[in-house]
């Protein structure tokens, strides 16, 4: 934390847009995207912030796809029901490619 911040310049950009998570369907809070702590795999995270309840679809681009949903401890869980999103529900998807 006191270290000064290291800069560059860079050079050779373009304008653009990158979307690599695109959630749709009800309504959902982005909790968190994180590398998980096993494996070489991503951990989205998403929660419902109004008590709604809804389908939740999630795309994803350079060839990563949803392995499952874990729980906070990143374990795999069995999902039953619906794989929507519950009110105020808290979930989180495993990634890998």
């Amino acid at each position: 934390l006191n270290q000064p911040l290291l800069t560059t310049t860079a050079h050779g950009l373009q304008v653009g847009e990158v979307t690599p998570v695109r959630l749709s369907g009800h309504g959902v809070a982005l909790a968190g995207l994180k590398p998980a702590e096993d494996t070489g795999d991503v951990v989205l995270r998403v929660y419902e912030p109004v008590g709604g309840r809804g389908a939740l679809d999630v795309g994803l681009t350079g060839g990563w796809s949803v392995a499952g949903d874990v729980n906070l401890l990143e374990e795999a869980v069995e999902r039953t029901g619906d794989f929507g999103i519950r009110p105020f529900e808290v979930r989180s998807l495993r990634l890998a490619r």
